[in-house]
């Protein structure tokens, strides 16, 4: 072959090689504290993190969190005040999440001190849970707040199950919003109520109607999704694999086999939520399939 044809045909192998896009390792976060000027830093850290580490927002409230080859790892944002207080929400830090264009929301508002809690206040938790994110935080931010009050001394009294539940169906609507699992958490204290109702309920201590508004049924889905939370994961390994992103979907793959294995051995069953081991076998053969080709 003369130099020149050779040259050719080096340089149109290289063009029609697949381009595959470096992904992106951060996630992005959008978030609002008020009031502002009470706001002593923001936090992110816990859960299996190596430490907590500061975020340092833009003007308009946006920053990143490195994801690295993190696969899957429970989190937490915090708002530290300034006269020593704080206040967190459960975020999920994973390569799933890490390239998005749209941040994820979150929402801060320093807890009120007053002590006592007007009878009306309590209503608003009990209305339909809104479908935008920012409503939704700020129910269960507002709900959560008057829970906590309210049980210092009126523990499950209406008004104390009103808003109990309330934080609830806000935080249960947050949680579901992205299938199968979004970036948002459930608040750990919210989930060991839950339990707590639950395990009453089941140890026959009382029905289910002397929680009411507050649903059980309800309580022991969500609980059981938690629960469940690492297996149900499963479908983002197609996701990444189809996006080309085949080491993350190997990495997330590798994480829910791993919390299969000891799944199915504590509960002594083969399937969990549809996903078996004959599943993530698979999985692993498809991601080399789609690589190779």
């Amino acid at each position: 072959m003369r130099p020149f044809a050779h040259f050719v045909s080096l340089v149109l192998m290289l063009l029609v090689q697949p381009v595959i896009a470096q992904p992106n390792t951060q996630m992005k976060l959008k978030i609002e504290a008020f009031p502002h000027d009470a706001v002593k830093s923001i936090v992110i850290g816990g859960d299996g993190d190596a430490g907590e580490r500061e975020l340092t927002l833009d003007v308009q409230g946006l920053t990143s969190v490195e994801v690295g080859e993190t696969a899957w790892m429970r989190s937490t944002v915090t708002v530290r005040w300034n006269d020593d207080t704080s206040t967190s929400h459960p975020v999920h830090i994973s390569v799933i999440f890490a390239g998005r264009p749209e941040p994820i929301y979150l929402y801060f508002r320093k807890d009120e001190t007053q002590s006592v809690v007007a009878p009306g206040a309590t209503l608003k938790c009990v209305d339909s849970p809104p479908t935008l994110v920012p409503e939704l935080l700020r129910m269960q931010h507002e709900c959560r707040r008057l829970t906590k009050k309210i049980e210092e001394t009126a523990k499950y009294t209406l008004f104390h199950k009103r808003t109990l539940t309330g934080w609830f169906e806000a935080s249960s609507s947050l949680y579901r919003k992205s299938t199968p699992v979004g970036p948002y958490g459930v608040d750990p204290e919210l989930l060991t109520r839950a339990r707590e109702i639950v395990r009453m309920v089941d140890e026959r201590r009382y029905a289910e109607s002397a929680f009411q508004p507050f649903r059980v049924a309800d309580a022991r889905d969500l609980i059981k999704l938690v629960d469940d939370e690492d297996i149900h994961l499963a479908p983002y390994v197609t996701k990444l694999t189809e996006l080309a992103r085949w080491e993350d979907a190997k990495r997330l793959n590798d994480f829910i086999t791993a919390r299969f294995d000891e799944l199915s051995r504590e509960r002594d069953v083969p399937v969990i939520r549809g996903v078996n081991k004959n599943l993530l076998q698979e999985n692993d053969k498809y991601i080399e399939l789609k690589r190779k080709r």
